[in-house]
């Protein structure tokens, strides 16, 4: 919810009801994931459970918190996943 705060998001005037309503809403069709692994800040923990449940090929993120977890990194290599920063995926391709 904390993004919903952000200046630039402000002039869509979205409440935290509208996402909780969209949210109960969808939360049945989504599927559950269980990752047996915690980056080093629990907050990101839902980034790296869209990417597994998602089969992702990489998460692109400049959340230097992320990106400098190494273990978090070998982490989603060993599963086929990549994690880059913006330029690093821009210069992959």
């Amino acid at each position: 919810m904390d993004v919903l705060r952000r200046p630039g998001l402000r002039r869509y005037r979205i409440t935290e009801r509208d996402i909780e309503d969209v949210l109960a809403l969808l939360a049945p069709l989504l599927p559950r994931v269980d990752v047996a692994f915690m980056p080093r800040d629990p907050d990101d923990a839902h980034v790296v459970a869209a990417a597994v449940g998602g089969r992702a090929d990489a998460i692109v993120t400049g959340d230097k918190g992320l990106l400098e977890d190494d273990r978090l990194r070998v982490w989603l290599n060993e599963r086929g996943i990549g994690m880059y920063s913006p330029a690093e995926l821009l210069e992959r391709l």
